[in-house]
């Protein structure tokens, strides 16, 4: 694959990451675009250069996006789990 398509489908994985993390029926599995995300801005920087200047713009934009929406997708969760614990020790939460 070119360095360019690395770039853009680094890119919209970060976007849909960022994106699918706000919204709070889909936050629970965001976390899997965002490592598409990293794989792919990864294996981006690592291709030769293919002499379009915005290739690197896109894929650092990716792999930041990524890494915004990765953590802050399992922040969630882990908040998430942890107010489910916190119920569930005080006996407010039934199943």
């Amino acid at each position: 694959m070119k360095k360019q398509t690395y770039g853009i489908i680094a890119l919209i994985a970060g976007i849909i990451g960022i994106v699918g993390s706000f919204i709070p029926g889909v936050a629970y599995v965001a976390w899997a675009g965002p490592i598409v995300g990293l794989i792919f801005a990864i294996l981006g920087k690592k291709q030769p250069d293919d002499g379009i200047p915005s290739t690197n713009g896109m894929l650092t934009a990716g792999l930041v996006l990524s890494i915004i929406s990765l953590v802050w997708s399992v922040s969630c969760l882990v908040c998430t789990i942890c107010a489910c614990a916190g119920l569930a020790s005080l006996g407010e939460f039934s199943y």
